[in-house]
């Protein structure tokens, strides 16, 4: 039996791409076509059919000749469906006859094409360039924390953050020491909250941010333990924080909003004051006090913590 080389016969195609959220989508040659034709009194009718030449922004099907634009809808992959009225909100390409004429030059078209889709969905994705920003800290909630931070972008690579919140009182009963600082506050210290943040973004999504952060927290006649458990006292305690730390983050379109991811690490310094008025009994439950006039002896500590910073912001911009 005689050689016989394989022939490369093209298939011609129109290419589409939305311009949110960017994908390539194609209308080709021997492939089923379902769109709808507006025939205005008698409402949409169905056009169902094999594909058998494209030539430019004209479609051959087996049994008509039709234009792109001649359509009211078209079904495409993955349930998209492109409306040639809302034809300013896609790139319709129509590859020029030249390029089916070679198998090598097809592939290099359609490779640069993918390339070119895949840029452009990695920049739909990068936040659009607003220069305010409000946006809630979903990562405090966890700790009991309302914050809220504006963001000021001066330019496309640097912008001020400043956060401002308010930590509630925790569960009732027995409280973590107020050095003592776990996720899910247990004490019944609340107060205020303030960081300020100077962002460098190094690139469309990428930043770097040093952080100043300060905390005041205050409780009044908690029932706490110290770590090592062997008391529980009755104490006032006012405690502020002050901390720096370098973070470094991703801002990242989700949907309509803007999503903030960062991690940091840091150090912090607390400064206590704590009044302690006496110690709990077990046994008779009361409390026993450690002056007769029921007076508090006082201390002033100074504690040095890391900074562990791991959050995310949910906002919009303007």
């Amino acid at each position: 039996m005689p050689y016989s080389p394989w022939v490369y016969v093209p298939r011609h195609a129109i290419y589409l791409i939305p311009n949110k959220n960017p994908k390539l989508f194609r209308i080709a040659e021997r492939g089923t076509f379902l769109a709808w034709l507006d025939t205005q009194n008698n409402g949409l009718k169905q056009v169902y059919n094999k594909i058998i030449r494209i030539k430019h922004d004209s479609i051959f099907l087996l049994d008509a000749k039709y234009r792109l634009n001649d359509f009211y809808k078209i079904h495409l992959a993955g349930f998209k469906t492109y409306f040639p009225k809302d034809s300013a909100e896609w790139k319709i390409i129509f590859p020029p006859d030249s390029i089916y004429n070679s198998r090598s030059e097809f592939w290099y078209y359609i490779y640069a094409l993918e390339c070119r889709v895949k840029k452009e969905n990695q920049d739909w994705r990068c936040a659009p360039f607003y220069h305010n920003l409000f946006k809630l800290n979903f990562s405090l909630i966890a700790n009991l924390t309302i914050a809220i931070s504006w963001e000021h972008r001066f330019n496309h690579a640097y912008a001020i953050d400043v956060e401002a919140g308010y930590q509630f009182q925790g569960i009732p009963g027995d409280a973590g020491s107020p050095m003592d600082e776990n996720l899910f506050p247990i004490w019944k210290q609340s107060g205020v909250i303030a960081n300020v943040g100077f962002k460098y973004y190094f690139d469309k999504k990428g930043y770097l941010e040093p952080v100043l952060i300060y905390k005041y927290l205050a409780m009044s006649q908690a029932l706490t333990g110290f770590p090592t458990g062997q008391w529980e006292w009755l104490q006032d305690a006012y405690t502020s924080h002050y901390g720096i730390a370098l973070r470094v983050g991703t801002m990242t379109r989700f949907g309509g909003m803007i999503l903030d991811g960062y991690f940091g690490l840091g150090v912090r310094v607390m400064m206590i004051h704590q009044l302690i008025y006496g110690s709990w009994d077990d046994n008779d439950e009361r409390v026993i006090y450690l002056n007769p006039d029921h007076s508090a002896n006082v201390y002033n500590l100074v504690q040095y913590y890391p900074v562990v910073n791991l959050g995310i912001k949910l906002g919009f911009g303007f």
